[in-house]
């Protein structure tokens, strides 16, 4: 980056209309209660990088899993394990009730479908 970019990246930073977005992002961040791990990563790419080989796929509450449980195994949040958990029992009742739900409805009931909750 050279130095005319530079001033201009700055200055955009500086700029009241930046730091106002930004002080509503900060804001918006605190709110949240559930965060996932993945940083910059899209949750598409996660999913292309934890696909089982022979079938293509990976199922929606393991993709949770991976995505809000740090390196060490820990749970983001405590919310974040009562919601996987939660979709394992929904899993298997459903399962032994002999109702066809796919993994994506289950996903959906527990988390609903409101933007935000992956």
């Amino acid at each position: 980056m050279n130095k005319e970019e530079w001033t201009r990246v700055c200055d955009l930073f500086a700029s009241e209309e930046f730091q106002r977005r930004s002080a509503i992002n900060k804001e918006n961040r605190a709110k949240l209660k559930i965060v996932h791990t993945l940083g910059a990563r899209s949750f598409q790419r996660t999913r292309a990088l934890l696909k089982n080989p022979e079938s293509d796929e990976i199922s929606a509450a393991l993709l949770y899993k991976k995505t809000h449980t740090n390196k060490d195994g820990m749970w983001t949040s405590e919310d974040a394990r009562k919601f996987f958990e939660k979709m394992e029992a929904l899993q298997l009742q459903y399962k032994s009730e002999g109702k066809s739900y796919t993994e994506v409805e289950i996903f959906a009931e527990v988390l609903g479908t409101k933007a935000g909750y992956v």
